[in-house]
């Protein structure tokens, strides 16, 4: 599930286009268009979820711009519609286009739409809220929300990040910030990034401060650096504690206020 903030006049908002939709629903800022028949409260539960969750655990709050979320019956209908202007598409269960001034998400019906909706709503209030975000960083954050706290729990990429960790491999942070493009990165590469999500949010109350701070000197149009260096001015140590945390990834939803 890759993100593609990019801008383009062809590629209209799904309001202008001839196409019947068997759903058409408006909620404030947000559209949502369907070939078939959805669960309307429910795709509203999940994206308001995923904004809940930005804003209380890492600031990133949402925003009043138009959001449209674009859903076919079919993953050929979704490839027709968007190949000629996003190629890349076919390849994902779905994507994040910035057209113009509205944000659109594109995703077709199957398993795992609910899932592919919360990461690329992710995206949506990341580009909304940020002039730039560094790609390793908005796709762990992407890659963590778009699981729930069980689903996490559970989740295949943790027994692979702690049995790594046993042995001593630690997913390399400075890897994931030289990574040119989305192109270059691989399943691992996606793995890890939501590996150091996690710690940042989970290890302790410090590190969830500090990913805070990141994005909000981002967010106030400061270029902070690589959040390697970043971390390791602001509290050092703090990268170097990583193995510890990954041979046990834990998840807490919030930090007591006693916690140090």
């Amino acid at each position: 599930m890759l993100m593609m903030a990019l801008t383009s006049a062809s590629l209209q908002t799904a309001a202008q286009q001839t196409s019947q939709w068997v759903v058409e629903e408006t909620r404030g800022s947000l559209k949502l268009y369907s070939e078939f028949s959805v669960d309307v409260p429910g795709i509203w539960k999940v994206l308001d979820r995923v904004t809940e969750e930005l804003d209380s655990t890492v600031g990133l709050s949402g925003s009043d711009e138009s959001v449209e979320v674009i859903l076919f019956s079919s993953h050929a209908h979704y490839v027709n519609y968007l190949a000629a202007t996003i190629p890349q598409a076919k390849n994902r269960r779905a994507i994040f286009f910035r057209n113009g001034g509205v944000s659109q998400i594109y995703a077709w019906r199957s398993r795992t739409l609910m899932t592919d909706l919360r990461h690329e709503m992710v995206h949506v209030r990341i580009h909304q809220q940020l002039q730039f975000c560094p790609l390793w960083l908005d796709e762990g954050l992407a890659e963590y929300f778009e699981e729930d706290e069980q689903q996490r729990r559970d989740s295949s990429r943790r027994d692979s990040v702690k049995w790594k960790a046993r042995f001593g491999i630690t997913p390399s942070i400075r890897t994931l910030e030289a990574l040119p493009s989305a192109d270059a990165m691989t399943a691992d590469s996606y793995r890890d990034s939501w590996a150091w999500v996690s710690f940042l949010i989970n290890d302790s109350r410090q590190s969830r401060n500090l990913l805070q701070q990141y994005l909000n000197l981002i967010y106030r149009g400061e270029a902070p650096g690589a959040f390697s260096q970043f971390a390791e001015a602001e509290n050092p140590g703090l990268i170097s504690r990583a193995n510890s945390y990954f041979r046990k990834m834990s998840f807490v939803v919030t930090f007591d206020s006693s916690e140090q």
